[in-house]
């Protein structure tokens, strides 16, 4: 008995899609699903997909076991997709070798290699069973030479795209390696872009990477980020397909990876709650900062998702319909030096753009940056290519189809898209049919000459839609002003009509090939249009004028069905449904709704970062503000207003932020309302480093609450709050502040502001108003209990406090320790980050050594980019002076700080990387020996004397450097002369010791302290050093012992100048500056020889060369065997000479000897650099063994 089961899947469409879902909620039986029911092909099901289950119930059959009989369900899958089974014949050789090539046909991958018709089917199986009744065996016959498709059906395979498949699959091997990569898919629209982006998603697939889509909507590019959300939710669901463990390390790596920014990303991508069901709520930042935070979060999230075993491609549509903030986002990752395993695929029309197009002008920026990206152009289809198409469709030859191939040729110029509509045109109209008689396809060549086709395929889609019945065009004009996607019961509320009548419609729909089918993981259908164009046809059979009342409808229904005081990702949708139909409502109630929800949307854009997306809400919200509105709708008016103004000023629109925000101020009276836009704009310019306006729009909102601040305070006012500060110290003590909230608004804004100016004191130079503002912040703490920033005010004045004003050290070290303690007894990571690096760069050099200073600053910097903080500038500019004021190699700092110039910001052009880039610069000076070129750091940074003194200070301490060790010391003295001016305006600055150590040796160089005024100088400054000295020995010790060894020099004090130096020797062999260990040997050397000692200063020289050489300083090196080679013997000089190129092996000369010389020389000197540079054993031993080898000339 024969019985047919399973007619629940059954389905009269011609094509449906099958959701990417879980293994145990796919529709139908695993075992015998075909690769295109599994979701994961992006390939439509039609009938020939029952071929596939039918061919796995022959194999059981024959074989007595399944093509993959394995238990896991996602081995099933995998088997489906990208396994190809043993042969039945194989697995049992008595089976016929016909019959099991059958079997396999009807497995194949491809739905077109199957069966495509049971008649083809049938009659194969009838010629096997006639020669087994006559033959009583099989002989092998051509399969399927019966098997004639009936059924018009073109082909889902590409034509003519070889060429580009082998770049895709040439780019995705780089992925797999660790890359990551930018393709960018140019063409006309319908030129087959998506269709050639999803023929490489069955190779990805095959190999166990993810692949996942999402586009771009004309109708919704208002949405920020639609398409990376699309993309991502259905990353997402993949991910819950795989097994728990699988899901589970995901959720781990997430976790790791974003930390407690998880809401985040829920926030764009809200199917990532599927998987992290609890997460906090993310801290609240200023509005740069949060951008910087959202930006660095989502690289983490998608670097948590990117692994070796999936590598993830992400598919971008229509990027000419992109958002800014995407373009921007795209734009971040691709310049990323920290996604790996990532291939992004870009698609957009090149007709619909011109140079000023935001997507052109982001490919621009790529191109600047030096981005490497492949773009590929499609053309379109050569008539051999049309030719293969037609074979296809119609199973012909070549010669048959010629004469047609050249007449579709002609009238669709080879658009692939066009090509199928006229195709799918001719066989409705029966020009195009198959006659049952012949069994074969046939077509009138005549007719289809002249036929009347327009050029423009959205017309030919307009005409094709106009045989729909009446409710089909209702329903798909409907469609089409939703959206890309929709679902049918939207459509069922906007048409008004019963979900029956709704469903028939969409059936006659997708009959017509206009809209495909996709249901989503729950079983619940929801809907696509099968292509840009047929949406903009469908919308075009809409009159304009009707347009507006369509949309505004829309918006209504959706909003109706919603919740309104909870509005989840419906919100944009909704209001940009509503915003189009703004000119036809005359309501003011309904004026007043909207103008509420774009408030709402905007603040939910600019939470997201969108803030070209947050303007435009504003902008909307505010044109449909009442005439009245100040008096009517204060409250309104003032969120509108002061929040378009924030976000005009993060897009750059600065003129039209100031002019929003004054026009907040001349309407808002209260004083709390007053002071926050005063805040608001005063951040405006302190992002724009405009400090003199943000320090006069802080003292404004503090005058507000009567409190004035003046720029330089009076030493009363000085003295007061110190008094104060002290009474406090003594009587009440730091351990009697408490934690608290303050729940007072006042004192809270008060802070806030105080806090905003202490920090451009700071930048600015304004120490006395530094002082007091941090002192009156502390003595609030007192009387008001800890605020969330008051560990700022503590931190404030413990670098004035460690500042060359007070040179209270210790005081300061134990301020500042004590500020980083308040920092984290509040859970806002913002404040505890920002504390420290203040602490790790101006304070903590007085109680820890540098080199710990550098690895707190590293970790820092990382926090930083985590935060979005603009704290990371700090820190990486002191992290930079640090790595080469550290004393280890050069090589090793030029890494570090290569590695820092390598942050990925906004702002990159700033000239906390100049100033990187100038370090960086004098370590590849000291470290060329061969350089004939010096550079002119002074001319490099003489422009910043005026327009940014804080920054010429910092370029001005390497400059100093660099002067001294080429001799030039009356250079020196008159940079320091220049910095005389800034010595109060930025007194806590690490950059000053450089500058009075190097000062202080040119002085001593130069030997003119034969004056009571040269005296004086040497003796002021010894005293300063010998503070630092005494506060860290392990950073400064080496610097007093050196220079009192100059000073006892001069002084004639021999023996006890000798014993200075060798001390100075002792510290910094013993605190591991390499440089300082050179130095003071150098200056040891040159006094012997002023003592007529040449065979004892040799030793001291040597030792010096040996110092550099350790330091990779080659120019150094080379200055003093120039300056004192009579000292040194002749084969050392020309081995160490050789030595001060380790990249390169020396040239081999005629002397065997002197040759051998050099190269061991130069061995000696890696393997020196090796161990210098090199902490793990095992990396140690494996470099020194090849070094070894390398010298021995062996080659394994």
């Amino acid at each position: 008995n024969i019985k047919i089961i399973d007619f629940n899947l059954a389905t009269s469409l011609p094509k449906v899609w099958a959701p990417i879902c879980r293994p145990n909620d796919l529709q139908g039986t695993l075992a015998y699903m075909s690769p295109e029911q599994t979701g994961r092909m992006n390939r439509g099901i039609d009938f020939r997909t029952d071929f596939y289950s039918l061919g796995v119930t022959f194999y059981q059959m024959l074989t007595g076991q399944l093509p993959f009989p394995s238990q896991d369900p996602l081995e099933i899958i995998y088997g489906h997709i990208a396994i190809i089974p043993k042969a039945p014949n194989e697995i049992d050789p008595s089976i016929s070798e016909v019959i099991s090539l059958i079997v396999m046909k009807l497995l194949a991958k491809n739905a077109e290699d199957r069966y495509q018709n049971p008649n083809g089917l049938l009659k194969d199986l009838m010629n096997c069973q006639s020669q087994l009744k006559t033959k009583q065996t099989i002989h092998s016959f051509a399969l399927g030479t019966q098997d004639i498709f009936t059924h018009f059906q073109i082909p889902e395979k590409l034509y003519g795209r070889s060429q580009e498949i082998q770049i895709f699959l040439k780019t995705y091997e780089d992925v797999v390696q660790g890359k990551i990569k930018l393709l960018l898919l140019t063409g006309d629209s319908g030129i087959g872009k998506s269709m050639l982006a999803h023929e490489i998603q069955k190779r990805i697939v095959e190999k166990r990477g993810y692949f996942i889509s999402g586009k771009f909507d004309r109708l919704n590019n208002t949405i920020p980020y639609t398409a990376f959300t699309q993309a991502f939710n259905e990353l997402i669901n993949l991910i819950l397909t795989e097994s728990e463990e699988k899901i589970a390390f995901f959720k781990k790596k997430i976790l790791e990876g974003v930390k407690d920014n998880v809401q985040i990303i829920i926030d764009v991508i809200p199917n990532l709650a599927l998987i992290i069901e609890e997460y906090s709520s993310a801290p609240k930042l200023d509005p740069t900062e949060s951008q910087n935070r959202f930006r660095k979060v989502f690289q983490d999230f998608i670097n948590a998702l990117t692994t070796p075993e999936h590598p993830l491609t992400i598919y971008l549509d229509d990027l000419q319909w992109a958002d800014l903030n995407s373009l921007k986002l795209l734009e971040i990752l691709v310049t990323s030096y920290s996604c790996r395993y990532l291939l992004i695929i870009g698609a957009y029309r090149t007709l619909e753009m011109g140079s000023v197009h935001p997507l052109m002008m982001t490919i621009e920026n790529l191109k600047r940056k030096n981005v490497g990206y492949e773009s590929i152009y499609l053309g379109p289809l050569a008539l051999t290519h049309i030719k293969e198409l037609l074979e296809d469709t119609l199973h012909k030859n070549k010669e048959q189809v010629h004469q047609l191939a050249e007449i579709c040729d002609k009238k669709t110029k080879g658009n692939p898209f066009f090509l199928i509509q006229i195709l799918q045109t001719l066989y409705k109209e029966q020009i195009i049919e198959f006659d049952q008689g012949i069994n074969e396809w046939t077509w009138d060549l005549n007719k289809i000459q002249e036929k009347k086709t327009t050029d423009n395929v959205v017309d030919l889609l307009i005409d094709k839609m106009a045989q729909l019945s009446e409710v089909g065009r209702r329903v798909i004009k409907s469609a089409a002003s939703i959206g890309n996607l929709f679902n049918s019961d939207i459509l069922c509320c906007i048409c008004g009509m019963k979900f029956e009548e709704v469903f028939v419609a969409l059936t006659e729909i997708m009959e017509g090939g206009f809209v495909l089918r996709r249901g989503d993981a729950n079983g619940m259908p929801s809907y696509q249009f099968a292509h840009d164009r047929i949406q903009q046809a469908a919308y075009q059979l809409i009159p304009e004028k009707e347009r507006p009342i369509l949309h505004y409808h829309i918006g209504q229904l959706i909003l109706q069905s919603s919740d309104e005081k909870n509005l989840g990702n419906e919100l944009f949708t909704i209001v940009n449904q509503l915003n189009y139909g703004v000119d036809i409502i005359e309501s003011e109630k309904e004026k007043l709704r909207l103008t509420n929800l774009n408030l709402l949307a905007g603040k939910r854009a600019k939470d997201s970062s969108a803030y070209q997306v947050a303007v435009d809400y504003f902008k909307i919200g505010i044109n449909l503000l009442p005439k009245d509105h100040w008096l009517l709708e204060y409250d309104l008016s003032v969120a509108l207003y002061v929040n378009s103004a924030v976000c005009l000023s993060l897009t750059g629109l600065d003129d039209q932020s100031k002019m929003a925000f004054d026009i907040a101020l001349e309407h808002v009276q209260a004083s709390p309302e007053k002071a926050k836009i005063y805040f608001d704009k005063g951040v405006l310019y302190l992002r724009q480093s405009n400090f003199k306006e943000a320090l006069t729009c802080f003292q404004q909102g503090l005058k507000l609450y009567g409190i004035s601040v003046q720029l330089e305070p009076s030493k009363i006012s000085l003295f007061l709050e110190n008094v104060k500060l002290k009474i406090n110290l003594a009587f009440k003590g730091l351990d009697s502040i408490k934690v608290s909230k303050i729940k007072d608004d006042r004192i809270s804004m008060i802070f806030y502001l105080y806090y905003l100016i202490v920090h451009i004191a700071f930048m600015v130079g304004l120490p006395s108003l530094l002082e007091l503002t941090a002192m009156t912040m502390i003595n609030m703490t007192f009387t008001y209990g800890i605020f969330e920033h008051s560990s700022f005010s503590f931190i404030s004045l413990a670098i004035f406090s460690g500042s060359e004003i007070r040179q209270n050290y210790s005081l300061s070290y134990k301020w500042g320790r004590k500020a980083v303690e308040l920092a984290n007894l509040f859970p806002n990571a913002e404040v505890s980050t920002n504390t420290q690096v203040f602490f790790y760069c101006f304070i903590s050099r007085f109680g820890i050594p540098i080199k710990e200073n550098v690895v707190y600053l590293k970790n820092l910097i990382n926090q930083c980019r985590v935060l979005g903080s603009h704290y990371i500038f700090p820190a990486l500019a002191h992290f930079g002076a640090y790595a080469f004021m550290k004393g280890e190699s050069l090589e090793s700092c030029e890494k570090e700080i290569q590695q820092a110039l390598d942050e990925k910001l906004e702002q990159k052009k700033s000239l906390i990387f100049a100033l990187l880039s100038h370090i960086l610069e004098l370590c590849q000076n000291l470290k060329n020996s061969s350089q004939q070129k010096d550079y002119n750091f002074i001319a490099q940074s003489e422009p910043l004397y005026k327009t940014n003194p804080l920054f010429y200070l910092g370029f001005s301490s390497f400059n100093i450097y660099q002067l001294y060790s080429e001799g030039k010391y009356e250079e020196i003295l008159v940079i320091c002369e220049q910095l005389k001016p800034f010595r109060h305006l930025f007194p806590s600055h690490t950059f000053w010791v450089y500058c009075y150590f190097y000062q202080s040796l040119a002085l001593t160089a130069m030997g003119i302290l034969d004056t009571k005024k040269g005296w004086e100088s040497i003796e002021r400054l010894q005293q300063r050093i010998r503070r630092w000295a005494e506060a860290c020995p392990e950073n400064y010790l080496q610097y007093y012992l050196l220079l009192s060894a100059e000073v006892a020099r001069l002084q004639n004090n021999r023996l006890q100048a000798i014993e200075l130096y060798e001390n100075s020797i002792k510290a910094a062999q013993k605190n591991g500056f390499l440089q300082d260990e050179a130095l003071a040997n150098e200056l040891l050397a040159k006094f012997y020889l002023s003592l007529g000692k040449e065979k004892i200063a040799k030793v001291y020289l040597e030792e010096a060369l040996h110092c550099y050489l350790l330091w990779g300083a080659g120019r150094k090196v080379t200055q003093l065997e120039q300056n004192y080679g009579i000292l040194l013997e002749k084969r050392k000089q020309s081995s160490f000479l050789r030595t001060l190129k380790p990249t390169s092996i020396p040239s081999i000369g005629v002397s065997g000897k002197e040759t051998s010389e050099g190269l061991d020389m130069w061995t000696i000197q890696k393997c020196s650099q090796t161990i210098s540079s090199t902490i793990v054993l095992t990396d140690l031993l494996k470099k020194l063994m090849y070094i070894l080898i390398e010298n021995a000339g062996a080659r394994r």
